[in-house]
């Protein structure tokens, strides 16, 4: 009660100030507030990289337009440099050849008073697009060399990117494609010896079995290989992953992790790798902002990769779970994010293998926002008849059921329920010689996106030295298939690995 009574005498005491209030004020009119209407700009508007996007605004009540001072700026929004801001201009009419990265910006115009300060302002929302904004990339290799081919939205097939713009590919069999939509800065050195940084630049890193490359998100141009992406060059060149997170990515090379740091101060720069991590397994499991969940072979436990830590930590038990999760009797055959963003909990799907009796099990994995503690909520024993999972060659999980797509690497696809071990066998078959190369369940959430990002299942096929690309719809919210295709495409090579970008994609691990 006495928490109540000084509140009402507070308050009391507030209106009355307000009714005894006799100060002297000036109240502007209409046209000291807001000195000009501004109009003839549209809400919304899509640009091409490297043309110009002028802007004539109609501008409404001002007398002498000598007496007002203009200035256009640009603001990263989304994933798009958000912590950025650049003027454009300073005359009524913008004329601005856009030269920034391929997303999504502000641009917003403010007119002032000399006379009075006060200003007017319009915005507008400005999609900038490459012409490889928006597409599927296909990594293959032609058993030598990786190289990445392009379905642009019309459907035609854009072959050798990267030869194209650099004369060469990347050495070794293709492994996967991760595209990182911010953050890394590529620093040029110029002909006079000085260097130019440019920040904040979309790249994928293109991983084969002996090298990768760091390939502008823009126009495919190389900003650096293996070689160049180190501050101390490691002994063994075998990359196998790239993981990326909110502040850094993660690259896995032969069983260890080194760390690069991205969205702030960076020189595009692999550390040394982290301690601990000297058999990690070739699975990262995204724990939101915190870091990755990975599985140390050598130990058979789980650890985190955090950010700024020289080492892999620990992670502690629950009394709760299944089972243990450190020093575990079991090795991991399999682990993938289910693929859901802008949620507190990471999620995902694991295969386990016991190492004396062959015992194989599901699981169902939650990391949680804050804690690094067991992640796994469920652990049921994969059933006799459902075998074909444990098998595999390759895998994929649905992004929001229980269902882990697989192939041996023939010519048809099944799924397995985690949580009820039920499998189904051949629900996708080719033709006679056309090998399963990549299956991937392709969903996001883009924050502004003219086209949404497709839901569907993306499966690679290889045979002859050509790849297809089939793109599946699901039945309603189930991760049951239409049994045909609704898109096809191919193209030379080997395909190994399949992503889709736009816009307003986030990374793609």
């Amino acid at each position: 009660m006495k928490t109540y009574t000084r509140v009402a005498i507070l308050m009391a005491c507030f209106l009355y100030s307000c009714i005894n209030d006799k100060g002297n004020y000036r109240y502007l009119d209409m046209d000291e507030i807001a000195p000009a209407s501004i109009s003839n700009i549209e809400n919304e508007y899509t640009v091409l990289s490297g043309q110009s996007f002028a802007l004539d605004p109609l501008v409404e009540g001002i007398n002498n337009e000598e007496e007002y001072e203009h200035l256009w700026y640009i603001y990263g929004i989304g994933f798009s440099r958000s912590g950025w801001k650049d003027t454009i201009g300073r005359e009524r009419n913008l004329d601005y050849r856009v030269t920034i990265a391929s997303g999504t910006y502000r641009v917003t115009y403010k007119i002032t008073s000399k006379n009075t300060g006060v200003s007017a302002y319009f915005s507008t929302d400005v999609r900038v697009i490459s012409d490889f904004s928006r597409g599927w990339f296909i990594t293959k290799d032609n058993g030598s060399v990786t190289d990445i081919d392009m379905i642009d939205m019309d459907g035609r097939v854009l072959p050798d990117l990267i030869q194209a713009m650099n004369g060469s590919g990347v050495p070794g069999i293709a492994v996967k494609t991760t595209y990182i939509p911010n953050g890394y800065n590529h620093v040029e050195q110029n002909p006079d010896g000085t260097v130019t940084l440019h920040e904040y630049q979309k790249v994928f890193f293109v991983i084969s079995e002996s090298d990768f490359n760091v390939i502008s998100g823009e126009n495919f141009k190389r900003y650096a290989a293996f070689d160049e992406s180190f501050y101390e060059l490691p002994a063994t060149k075998k990359p196998r992953d790239v993981i990326v997170g909110t502040l850094f990515v993660n690259l896995l090379n032969n069983g260890k992790l080194h760390e690069m740091p991205v969205l702030y101060a960076n020189t595009a720069r692999f550390g040394n790798p982290l301690i601990g991590s000297n058999s990690v397994s070739p699975y990262f499991f995204r724990h939101t902002s915190n870091g990755f969940l990975v599985f140390d072979q050598e130990s058979r436990s789980f650890k985190v990769s955090a950010f700024w830590q020289p080492s892999l930590l620990p992670v502690a038990e629950r009394a709760d779970a299944p089972v243990s999760c450190n020093n575990m009797e079991h090795d991991l055959l399999f682990m993938q994010e289910q693929a859901a963003y802008y949620s507190l909990t990471s999620r995902g799907l694991a295969l386990f293998k016991h190492r004396e009796t062959g015992t194989c099990h599901g699981a169902v994995l939650d990391a949680k926002w804050m804690d690094f503690d067991n992640p796994i909520s469920s652990f049921i024993e994969v059933p006799a008849e459902s075998q074909g999972v444990t098998r595999a060659a390759i895998r994929a999980v649905h992004n929001v059921n229980d269902v882990i797509y697989f192939s041996d690497g023939g010519n048809t696809v099944g799924m397995y329920n985690v949580s009820n071990g039920v499998e189904k066998r051949n629900i996708l078959a080719y033709d006679e010689g056309e090998s399963v190369a990549s299956i991937e369940h392709v969903s996001y959430h883009a924050s502004i996106s003219a086209n949404p990002s497709p839901n569907c299942l993306a499966v690679l096929t290889n045979k002859a030295g050509r790849w297809k690309m089939y793109l599946y719809r699901f039945t309603g919210y189930t991760s049951d298939l239409e049994s045909a295709p609704y898109e096809v495409h191919e193209g030379e090579g080997n395909a190994r690995d399949v992503l889709y970008r736009d816009p307003g994609s986030p990374a793609t691990n």
